[in-house]
């Protein structure tokens, strides 16, 4: 049987965002970026402000995205989280590069537009709090939380790139937290795991290491010139730490499966790739000496630059290989290491001849 690597099913109570929903949202963070960045330029630079170069920042910061993205919120009947996420970074970032003493166009936002904004935010987050339990309760308890919450979270955040977006960030702070505490349950039968022989902890390690000297050494350094960018660059140090901690626990709690009608292959939450024991062509062992020639677009490396594959797989058929983010590549050839190779080599073996 193909499935065509399909992603795993999700309860979706809304139907697909539509094309338009997908383009007006991206625009809309162009957009946003455009005027927040020309803000900055406009008010970081060394001459006298005039008043109104003051005027026209906040009145882009202030009215013109929230308006925008409540205008994309209501066409595309995207999730209204998405307009009151812009409305926040936009009183956020008024309040960080607006001059003191701050426009009077800025003082009447916060005093009358700030409160009903944020009154009726309570009101949506309760609500929608409240679904999320009710959803999260529904689905099924043997799947894994992670899976749980993402089908729960799926009518809060839509079918759009800010779903994406969050569900990135929520595998990020499940596997760096939540894992540490309460570890998915493995089918060791039908799994094989890929961490423990590979490189990945040693260049998670190294890459930890290496990051907490940028942390302490270079937040000293910029911190000379420049406290702000001092601290967004040790902000993202950290952040970005925390995504190598998550990369190497999902590596350890998404290991390969072999079952009767699946077979998935991953690394990590980064990119993964699924399709039935039929569709394999050929299952053999991968060439010792790998070119970049031999790297092509349609091929799934599942290992780490540093370490070699054990096995390759040709597939009959292209099949999608998916990123955390959501995007795709059809791919034909697999390369792949494992813990036990051996024991992955049987039972793909013993699956195709059970399909044969």
């Amino acid at each position: 049987m193909n499935i065509d690597n399909l992603p795993r099913k999700e309860a979706v109570t809304k139907p697909e965002s539509t094309r338009l929903q997908k383009s007006l949202q991206l625009c809309m963070l162009l957009m946003t970026t455009i005027i927040y960045g020309g803000g900055y330029f406009l008010l970081s630079r060394n001459e006298e402000l005039l008043v109104n170069q003051t005027m026209i920042v906040t009145a882009g910061i202030l009215i013109v995205i929230p308006m925008l993205s409540l205008f994309v919120s209501l066409l595309t009947a995207a999730p209204f989280v998405f307009f009151y996420m812009m409305t926040g970074i936009s009183f956020l970032l008024a309040a960080l590069i607006l001059p003191n003493p701050r426009p009077e166009l800025y003082t009447y936002a916060i005093q009358w537009g700030g409160p009903p904004i944020l009154a009726s935010f309570v009101v949506f987050f309760l609500y929608k709090l409240i679904k999320v339990r009710q959803d999260f309760l529904r689905v099924d308890p043997s799947k894994e939380t992670i899976v749980r919450l993402e089908q729960s979270l799926t009518p809060l955040f839509g079918q759009g790139l800010l779903r994406r977006l969050a569900f990135n960030e929520i595998r990020l702070w499940y596997y760096c937290l939540y894992v540490w505490f309460k570890p998915p349950k493995i089918d060791a039968d039908v799994s094989y795991t890929y961490h423990k022989t590979s490189m990945i902890k040693v260049l998670i390690i190294f890459g930890c290491i290496m990051l907490l000297i940028d942390v302490s050494v270079l937040h000293l350094l910029i911190s000379l010139f420049s406290k702000t960018l001092a601290w967004i660059i040790t902000i993202s140090s950290i952040y970005l730490m925390f995504q190598l901690v998550a990369f190497y626990n999902s590596c350890r709690y998404e290991p390969h499966m072999v079952t009767d009608k699946v077979i998935i292959l991953r690394l990590g939450f980064y990119s993964r790739t699924e399709f039935s024991p039929d569709q394999i062509d050929v299952f053999r062992h991968a060439p010792k000496n790998i070119s970049d020639e031999d790297k092509t677009k349609d091929t799934f490396n599942c290992v780490l630059s540093l370490d070699s594959p054990q096995y390759e797989l040709v597939l009959k058929e292209p099949h999608w290989k998916t990123y955390m983010l959501g995007g795709k590549e059809q791919i034909t050839k697999i390369w792949i290491k494992l813990d036990d190779p051996d024991a992955f080599q049987d039972a793909v073996h013993l699956k195709i001849n059970a399909e044969a």
